[in-house]
C-alpha cells in the first residue's frame, strides 16, 4: 500500500515521462523538416527505457490516474480478452487518429505481439502521407491517446524534394510527405 504522497509522485512521475515522449517525437519532426537526416538511435534508446519505466508503474500498480480519475491500467492499457483482439482496436484508433488529422493511410501492417514486463506490446507498422501541419497533429493526436499509444520510429521522406508550391498568389499547395510509423500499443491478459 503506498503512502498519498508516493501515488502523487508515481502520478507526476508518469505523466513526466508522456510529456518527455511528446517532446522527443516533436523534436524528431523538427530534426528532419531543417534538413538533418539521422539516424534517432538515442532516441529509440530513450524511449525504449521511459515505456519500461511505465510498464514497471503499472506493474506496481500506481495510482496514475487518468480522465475522471480512473486507473491507469484502465487508460493506458487496451481492454480485450485476446491479444490478436487488442491490436486491431490500436490499429483501428491510429487510422483513426490519422484520417482524422487529415493524413491519407497508405499502410498499415500489424506484426507479432511480444511480452515483456508483465505486459504484451502490440507492434503497427503505419505508411500514410500528410503535409507539415496533419503531420504535427497526428503526431500530437497519438502521443495524446489513450489507450497509450508509443511512437517507437518515425521516417519522413519527402517524394518530390520540394517546397510547398504557390499554385496561385493567395493559394499554396502544401507540400505532402510520405511518413513511416514504428507504433506500439500495450495489453495485459485480462
Amino acid at each position: 500500500m503506498t503512502r498519498p504522497g508516493q501515488a502523487a509522485a508515481k502520478r507526476v512521475a508518469a505523466f513526466a515521462i508522456l510529456a518527455l515522449l511528446l517532446l522527443v517525437t516533436t523534436s524528431l519532426v523538427a530534426g528532419h523538416l531543417a534538413g538533418q537526416q539521422k539516424v534517432f538511435a538515442a532516441r529509440a534508446a530513450a524511449l525504449d527505457h521511459e515505456r519500461r519505466i511505465l510498464a514497471r508503474l503499472i506493474a506496481e500498480g500506481a495510482g496514475v490516474a487518468g480522465p475522471a480519475g480512473s486507473e491507469a491500467g484502465e487508460n493506458l492499457l487496451y481492454q480485450a480478452p485476446q491479444a490478436v483482439i487488442a491490436a486491431a482496436q490500436a490499429q483501428s484508433k491510429v487510422t483513426q487518429v490519422i484520417a482524422a488529422s487529415g493524413g491519407t493511410i497508405v499502410s498499415s501492417q500489424p506484426a507479432s505481439p511480444s511480452e515483456a514486463d508483465g505486459l504484451t506490446r502490440l507492434p503497427l507498422r503505419v505508411t500514410f502521407e500528410a503535409d507539415v501541419a496533419a503531420l504535427t497533429r497526428i503526431l500530437v493526436a497519438a502521443e495524446s491517446a489513450q489507450p497509450l499509444l508509443v511512437i517507437e520510429q518515425m521516417t519522413v521522406i519527402d517524394p518530390d524534394g520540394t517546397a510547398p508550391v504557390r499554385t496561385t498568389a493567395a493559394r499554396v499547395e502544401p507540400n505532402r510527405l510520405r511518413v513511416e510509423l514504428a507504433i506500439s500499443a500495450y495489453w495485459q491478459a485480462p
